[in-house]
């Protein structure tokens, strides 16, 4: 999330200029249908609280860091201490997206699958 949201941000920005608008525009309209799906996912697992967190301390990192255009190290521990970071940490800490996705079982159908069909060895399902 922080990686495709940072990258966005320099893309949608053309990079400080470094970028022309014409060029950058295709990769930074990707990068937005990208970031939807990847908060979209998210919205099933983490509390809107947190993913709001989320955005606000990704926000704060490049107000932070205008000239910084290589975002691709960036991570969620990269974003500095405070206690939206601190409080956020304990969420993903707490088992990250694997263990929201266990214990969420009412967004699954009778079977114990994902609305989707998909299952995978990370939910665990051997359908």
């Amino acid at each position: 999330m922080v990686m495709v949201t940072l990258q966005r941000m320099v893309w949608q920005s053309g990079a400080a200029g470094q970028v022309p608008p014409v060029e950058a525009e295709p990769v930074a309209r990707v990068l937005r249908t990208l970031e939807a799906e990847i908060y979209d996912l998210a919205a099933r697992v983490l509390p809107s609280e947190a993913i709001a967190k989320l955005r606000t301390l990704i926000a704060k990192w490049r107000g932070e860091n205008p000239d910084q255009h290589y975002v691709a190290y960036v991570r969620f521990q990269n974003l500095g201490a405070s206690p939206d970071a601190d409080e956020v940490n304990q969420i993903i800490s707490s088992g990250g997206f694997w263990n929201q996705l266990k214990r969420s079982p009412a967004k699954r159908t009778k079977r114990g699958c994902w609305p989707n069909g998909r299952c995978s060895w990370q939910t665990g399902c051997r359908c």
